[in-house]
């Protein structure tokens, strides 16, 4: 269930920037992906939205939200997903 990830807080463990994305990203490029340790211990993986380049630092603290991942197919349809605004 998503709606039980969203409003959670961690921490960037690790982070990368795509610069040449799949396809159906291509829009979004350059985009930051991180690695974040969950308050309760868990690693979760996902975009970093809302960001700026001083945001991009190991024990950063984030909190999880959801986002439109992309709009794809002949009925338009969008895809949500979970993903991380700094604090």
């Amino acid at each position: 269930n998503t709606a039980v990830l969203i409003g959670k807080k961690g921490k960037i463990l690790l982070w990368t920037m795509i610069r040449v994305p799949a396809k159906s990203f291509i829009d979004q490029a350059p985009y930051s992906v991180v690695i974040v340790k969950m308050q309760n211990g868990e690693n979760m993986i996902g975009q970093l939205v809302d960001w700026q380049k001083k945001d991009l630092v190991v024990d950063r603290e984030v909190v999880s939200i959801l986002r439109r991942l992309r709009t794809e197919g002949k009925e338009d349809v969008i895809y949500y997903h979970i993903k991380f605004k700094p604090l």
